[in-house]
């Protein structure tokens, strides 16, 4: 069906955090989706657990699919976001990743759909932490490209921004280098790119890396400044924990970039001029 949504959802011991996200998805207005939950292997079998067990038995009620998938062990943020993509036979045209404490305003998905409308492959928001004091600016006073990735001359990352973190006045599509947290992509991505294999079960910078490789392979993505999803801790997801592979992902990445860089030196300015000019925005 055409702009059918496949929500993936990876989670780890967070039962509070996943009802709540559930009951945001419920209320969300657009309903066109199903839904996919892959429990990386919870202390506890939450699937089990009477709450989220009546709350997934609602959503099947209201005419969308459910699949539930519980790792045999832990695979890591990666390993289980693709493992959500392996295991999805929907037949949707659209995937969206949501980081499982997320709490999406309730015109979230209609907003980030409509970026397929006017010629965009990949849509992100932005993600304000619900406990931090809300910290608002101005769309004008950002770059005409949203979380830039500046290069040293080696090619490695001197900068990675991250304008996302807090909500704006005014609501705008401004063009990204890459997405964060909650986003939607089309199908045929999930179909040319795997999740990055290479990094530790932490999963640092998968976000960055899946949408880096999108953007070499042509694909054009942008962040809605209007499109919130709240989060109730960090943009983290629960399957990551804190570990030191946080450095080995970093070196990881940084290898990456070298190596890109060293083959297509002009690849960043390349999209940006096919971002910035063929976009009907």
């Amino acid at each position: 069906m055409q702009n059918r949504i496949s929500l993936h959802i990876v989670t780890l011991d967070r039962l509070t955090e996943l009802c709540t996200l559930l009951c945001h998805l419920r209320l969300q207005t657009y309903q066109n989706w199903d839904l996919i939950i892959v429990d990386d292997f919870s202390g506890n079998i939450l699937f089990n657990h009477h709450t989220l067990a009546s709350m997934i038995q609602r959503i099947k009620l209201e005419k969308h699919k459910v699949k539930l998938i519980r790792n045999p062990f832990r695979m890591g943020v990666c390993k289980a976001r693709q493992k959500a993509i392996d295991e999805d036979n929907f037949g949707n045209s659209l995937i969206m990743r949501i980081d499982d404490d997320s709490l999406p305003d309730i015109d979230y998905l209609q907003r980030l759909v409509n970026f397929i409308d006017i010629g965009y492959d990949m849509a992100g928001g932005i993600y304000p932490i619900v406990a931090n004091p809300e910290l608002q600016r101005r769309v004008k006073y950002i770059s005409p490209i949203i979380n830039k990735v500046e290069l040293n001359e080696d090619g490695s990352i001197k900068k990675m921004g991250d304008d996302c973190g807090h909500s704006y006045y005014e609501s705008a599509i401004i063009p990204a280098h890459h997405l964060r947290s909650s986003f939607l992509y089309k199908k045929e991505i999930a179909d040319k790119i795997k999740y990055e294999q290479g990094l530790s079960p932490s999963g640092f910078r998968e976000e960055t890396f899946y949408c880096l490789r999108a953007m070499l392979l042509g694909y054009k993505m942008a962040v809605d400044t209007g499109a919130k999803a709240w989060h109730l801790m960090t943009p983290s997801g629960g399957c990551r924990g804190v570990t030191d592979n946080y450095r080995i992902d970093e070196q990881t990445f940084q290898t990456f970039m070298k190596r890109v860089y060293a083959e297509n030196p002009n690849f960043l300015k390349e999209y940006d001029r096919k971002v910035l000019n063929d976009v009907a925005v």
